[in-house]
């Protein structure tokens, strides 16, 4: 007689699927703390929230838009196709290790770079 786990796979997607959704909600959190930061804390209406969020510079804007549409296009599919391969070579929990110490090190490269000493864009990027 064999004997059967209580819960097997279904649980392991479960909790798999249950740590991709708060990632995914803690990711969004930066996009509503700016605003909502200006809301409560320091009284702001709708207009000044407008503002704030549609303060960055038109070359920026693009800039922004076109990194993201090229990592979400260009990159993830074939990151996406290895990251499966890799998970059904060594398992999930080692990819999603390898994956979190990616992303550490992603941030502590921009943290060490000199992206955070930019207060403004340069001359050559200005523009518009």
């Amino acid at each position: 007689m064999t004997s059967v786990r209580k819960g097997g796979a279904h649980d392991e997607f479960l909790k798999l699927w249950t740590g991709y959704t708060i990632a995914k909600v803690g990711s969004q959190i930066t996009v509503l703390a700016l605003p909502l930061t200006a809301v409560l804390l320091l009284g702001a209406g709708a207009t000044e929230t407008g503002l704030l969020v549609a303060d960055a510079p038109a070359v920026r804007r693009r800039s922004v838009v076109a990194a993201t549409n090229f990592i979400g296009f260009v990159v993830a599919p074939p990151a996406a196709l290895g990251a499966g391969l890799l998970g059904d070579a060594i398992g999930l929990r080692p990819t999603l290790f390898i994956a979190g110490v990616i992303g550490v090190l992603a941030f502590l490269y921009l943290l060490a770079s000199p992206v955070r000493s930019f207060r403004s864009a340069p001359e050559s990027a200005a523009i518009d």
